[in-house]
């Protein structure tokens, strides 16, 4: 045997040093690539049928579950996730929400955002969260790079669902 095989070998021969960390390790695998399958079919059906909203608010809605079961369940802290994740998902998550809703109120399976809807909605966001909140309560504080995560979640947002952003430079807009 080989110096690195020698070394592996104890560990490897030796499947009682931690048995149940074998298994989470597993099961984690297994959940994970259950998951991994699934995104990956519900992303080739929705491409198929051009919903790259539906697409960008599973992503997000996904790591912002994943996101808040590492830091409530887990109590696994990673300082610049924690602060600025959130914001950046909030958006997406949101927007494509409100025109869930409004799709369902006004029955337009078309309906899109404007954007100047879309900046509105960021705006209010912006305010109500980094600077009314705050105010109103003293364990809420207001950050500027909220305000950017906002802004950039409402970009990626737009870029993705509304059609005038998608079009290339040299086709007119049809507004």
């Amino acid at each position: 045997m080989g110096s690195s095989q020698e070394r592996a070998a104890p560990f490897l021969a030796d499947r009682s040093v931690c048995p149940e960390t074998a298994c989470s390790f597993a099961l984690i695998v297994a959940i994970a690539g259950a998951v991994g399958l699934v995104i990956a079919c519900f992303s080739d059906c929705a491409m198929k049928l051009g919903q790259k909203p539906a697409i960008l608010f599973t992503v997000c809605a996904f790591l912002f579950t994943i996101h808040q079961y590492q830091q409530k369940i887990a109590s696994i802290s990673l300082p610049l996730i924690d602060s600025y994740l959130d914001p950046l998902l909030c958006m997406p998550i949101l927007l494509h929400l409100i025109v869930w809703e409004r799709k369902l109120l006004y029955r337009r399976a078309g309906y899109t955002l404007s954007r100047a809807h879309i900046i509105g909605y960021v705006l209010l966001v912006s305010i109500l969260c980094e600077i009314v909140f705050p105010l109103w309560n003293e364990k809420m504080t207001g950050d500027a790079w909220d305000i950017a995560c906002y802004a950039l979640g409402g970009f990626i947002y737009a870029s993705v669902s509304t059609p005038y952003l998608q079009k290339s430079a040299g086709q007119a807009y049809e507004d």
